[in-house]
């Protein structure tokens, strides 16, 4: 996915922020699922969660250079109560993740996902 894309980049990227910022504020996390609803688009799931996954990237990305840590961290997959394989991914391209991903399945160094959930909720109090 990249900004062409979408409709309204700028907006989308507003919206998942203040979104993810305000389930940080208040200690809490949700799901891909529930996050989607935000957002009015008509593509199939599978778009949608690449346009998502693109957007949770970005706005991690954004967090993690203010040393807010990831804030995507606050949305995961409901089948596995973590985020997504996307998730390690960039936090092995920020080199912040050194667990192994084959094929989409994810040896977890130890609380990482929970040790970016703890410092996001912290830093957004």
């Amino acid at each position: 996915m990249r900004p062409h894309h979408f409709k309204d980049f700028q907006g989308d990227l507003k919206k998942t922020h203040k979104y993810c910022v305000a389930l940080a504020k208040d200690n809490h996390f949700t799901t891909y699922s529930a996050i989607l609803t935000v957002f009015d688009w008509k593509e199939a799931f599978v778009i949608q969660i690449r346009k998502l996954s693109f957007l949770l990237d970005e706005i991690s990305i954004l967090e993690h250079k203010k040393g807010n840590g990831l804030l995507s961290s606050v949305i995961i997959r409901e089948d596995k109560g973590r985020p997504g394989v996307g998730f390690f991914k960039m936090a092995k391209r920020l080199t912040l993740y050194s667990g192994i991903i084959i094929d989409g399945n994810i040896t977890e160094m130890s609380g990482f996902h929970q040790e970016q959930l703890d410092l996001v909720h912290s830093k957004f109090q």
